[in-house]
């Protein structure tokens, strides 16, 4: 899935940890883990914070 290589790709390039990630943003790591390893769906909602978090 796109999205979560997206994610993954943004988020290793920037050298930020999943938990870091998850402290920042407010989720839980396992969500940040589950929907990289395409786990779960992301809502609609986590992809706007993810989006704002990373500036794009």
């Amino acid at each position: 899935m796109k999205i979560i290589n997206n994610l993954k790709g943004i988020r290793t390039q920037r050298k930020i940890a999943q938990k870091q990630l998850a402290m920042d943003t407010g989720y839980d790591p396992r969500t940040i883990r589950r929907v990289e390893l395409g786990e779960c769906c992301p809502s609609a909602e986590f992809m706007f914070d993810m989006s704002d978090y990373f500036g794009n």
